[in-house]
């Protein structure tokens, strides 16, 4: 009687516990005419378990960094603009949700791995991402591709002609070392021609992995003159690898 008296007490104990985290979470909205009209505003405040729902629009975010557990779902697919110079979503949470987004102009570099969306973290969900997923396996397959032609010397075939396989043998062990040292000399000289704030702050954020709050400890600085930094630093990057 007494163990059927404390289970009891148990169960209602986790369903209030868990009717309180449901109750905690709100919906926030994005939008023109909302409250919030910047995604970014929007993440700031939100808290784990929250809901973003955003409107349809052209939203230039720059890099939008998601580092709590959030729903972040799109209202007639709004347009998340790169401009062609940055990664458009970072995921440095678990159990985020993205759905109903299209992405357009991710930034693109040989120095910085840039993507629409990078994950930092494991056991996240993307759902719904209009044609996400035939966006990574082509700009994945073109940029090998791409890389293969000018640094192998290989002959101008057909992407879709082309079937990537990888051996391990010892002429692609040493090609793939050859590359390698080629591709650290390279960004060491990328990385000498910005400034050592520049350098330390892209090598935090890039490298590291750390988060922008992370950053500003480390360097003393507050949250937007850390993401001004880092975002000269790429233009600057930019240009020179041009």
């Amino acid at each position: 009687m007494e163990s059927t008296v404390e289970m009891r007490v148990v169960i209602c104990i986790v369903i209030l516990l868990l009717w309180s985290g449901l109750l905690s979470a709100k919906t926030i909205r994005v939008g023109r005419y909302q409250t919030y009209t910047t995604i970014t505003k929007a993440i700031d405040i939100a808290v784990d378990k929250d809901t973003i729902l955003v409107e349809k629009d052209t939203y230039h975010e720059k890099n939008l960094i998601i580092d709590k557990e959030i729903v972040l779902k799109g209202i007639g697919y709004p347009i998340l603009e790169g401009e062609h110079l940055f990664e458009i979503i970072s995921i440095k949470a678990d159990n985020v949700t993205i759905d109903g987004f299209r992405l357009q102009h991710s930034g693109q570099s040989s120095v910085i791995d840039f993507a629409g969306i990078k994950i930092y973290n494991k056991q996240n969900e993307l759902e719904g991402i209009q044609n996400f997923r035939s966006y990574l396996i082509i700009s994945l397959k073109n940029k090998l591709c791409d890389e293969s032609r000018k640094r192998i010397h290989l002959s101008d075939v057909a992407v879709e002609e082309l079937d990537i396989v990888s051996s391990d043998n010892v002429e692609h062990n040493y090609i793939a070392n050859e590359k390698e040292k080629n591709n650290h000399a390279f960004i060491g000289r990328m990385l000498d021609k910005l400034s050592p704030r520049q350098r330390k702050a892209i090598e935090l954020y890039y490298i590291e992995e750390q988060k922008y709050e992370d950053i500003c400890v480390a360097m003393q600085m507050n949250y937007q003159s850390v993401r001004n930094l880092i975002h000269r630093g790429m233009l600057k990057l930019r240009t020179c690898a041009v």
